[in-house]
């Protein structure tokens, strides 16, 4: 993980959130926005 990534994670953990609760989160949203791109934005990405 990046270093701002880990700073992130500490900061909140202070403010009572669960580190398993954001990386979970992270996770969702990263699967979600993956579902969400087309063949064709990936083919034009490779360009």
């Amino acid at each position: 993980m990046s270093k701002e990534l880990v700073g992130a994670l500490k900061a909140l953990e202070q403010k009572g959130i669960s580190r398993e609760i954001i990386v979970d989160a992270i996770e969702a949203a990263l699967i979600n926005a993956y579902k969400k791109t087309t063949i064709k934005q990936v083919m034009y990405a490779l360009i």
